[in-house]
C-alpha cells in the first residue's frame, strides 16, 4: 500500500510528499531496529514517534551507522541537491541500514565513541522541523488558493 502511494506521489512529481512518506517509512526501520537492541534501549519510543525523535536513539545504538546519519541529513538541507538527489540518498540509505543492522559491528572501532556527545537535544530537532513545516506552508500557500 505504502509503495503505491510513494509511486503515485512520484509520477505527480510531489517529491516533497514523497521525502515526507519516506520518513514515515524510516519510523518503520528504526522501530525495528530499536527492537532489535531489545532490553538495551532504555528510552521510551514507538510507532508514533517523529522521524528526528529517533535519530538520536539510533545514533546512539547503531553508532556505525551515525556517519550515515549525518551525511543523510547533510543531503536533504543541502539547497544544491534536487529532490531527486534526496529521494536517491534516502533509498540507498534505507535499503544500507535495512541490510546492515541486525550483523555484528567492530565494537572496538567505536569504544571512544562519546555517545552523549552525538546525542542531540530533540528539541534542535524540533525547531528544524518547525522551520521545514513553517517554509513548506509559505511555499505551498498559493497552491491552496
Amino acid at each position: 500500500m505504502a509503495q503505491n502511494i510513494l509511486k503515485d506521489l512520484f509520477n505527480q512529481k510531489r517529491y516533497d510528499e514523497v521525502i515526507e512518506n519516506l520518513k514515515i517509512i524510516y519510523v518503520g526501520l528504526y522501530n525495528e531496529m530499536l527492537n532489535f537492541k531489545g532490553i538495551e534501549v532504555k528510552e521510551e519510543y514507538n510507532e508514533n514517534s517523529k522521524y528526528y525523535e529517533l535519530i538520536p536513539l539510533i545514533r546512539k545504538y547503531y553508532p556505525q551507522f551515525s556517519d550515515n546519519i549525518t551525511l543523510l541529513d547533510v543531503s536533504l538541507s543541502n539547497v544544491d541537491e534536487s529532490y531527486l538527489d534526496n529521494i536517491n540518498d534516502l533509498l540507498t540509505t534505507y535499503l544500507y541500514f535495512k541490510d546492515n543492522y541486525k550483523l555484528d559491528y567492530d565494537k572496538e572501532k567505536y569504544k571512544e565513541y562519546d555517545i552523549e556527545d552525538s546525542l542531540i537535544e530533540n528539541n534542535e530537532y524540533k525547531e528544524d522541523e518547525e522551520l521545514y513545516n513553517k517554509l513548506y506552508d509559505e511555499i505551498h500557500k498559493n497552491e491552496n488558493n
